[in-house]
């Protein structure tokens, strides 16, 4: 029968190593040497990180730090007396159908492509059928970076790279001397 593990502890034990490192980037293949726990390898850590993605940083090189947040609780609360908090509940895509993304509106009306729910957005970014006239609006700039952020893997780089190729394009078509 393999071993009970409290996730508590686990998740402690993963924030006391990180701390103890608090510049690097560490590896999950060092922090499973340097947490040393039998029959706990390194996808067993990123299993962990990535399920408490709330509390750890992955970067594309497969390597984690803590959240900024978490450094600050710890540092007020003292790590004796910080406590694993409990992990935040993910929203639903249902909960997203309806929701908009906040912006500084500076645009027209309601005909404005950042009024555009959430979801629409994010399908025209990934099959990169945003207007150009989305693309060359502030308020509407800001929309389209922000669902981006949200979803930064789920928009292809080329994609993106092409959109803001794009973006410049018209921006030096509608300003050529640049002022």
């Amino acid at each position: 029968m393999p071993p009970r593990f409290d996730e508590q502890e686990l998740i402690r034990s993963m924030v006391q190593t990180l701390r103890q490192r608090p510049a690097e980037w560490l590896t999950f293949n060092k922090l499973a040497t340097l947490i040393a726990i039998p029959d706990c390898n390194a996808d067993f850590w990123a299993g962990i990180a990535e399920y408490r993605n709330d509390l750890f940083v992955i970067d594309r090189d497969k390597r984690l730090k803590l959240r900024t947040p978490v450094v600050e609780q710890i540092a007020l609360q003292g790590s004796a007396n910080w406590r694993v908090p409990t992990r935040p509940e993910l929203s639903s895509a249902d909960d997203l159908s309806n929701q908009r993304v906040p912006t500084n509106h500076n645009g027209t009306g309601g005909g404005c492509y950042c009024n555009l729910p959430y979801p629409q957005i994010l399908s025209d970014l990934k099959t990169g059928s945003i207007p150009d006239e989305a693309l060359v609006r502030r308020c509407c700039w800001t929309a389209i970076c922000t669902v981006r952020g949200q979803n930064f893997s789920a928009i292809s780089p080329e994609i993106w790279f092409d959109l803001c190729q794009r973006r410049g394009y018209i921006h030096y078509r509608e300003n050529p001397r640049g002022f």
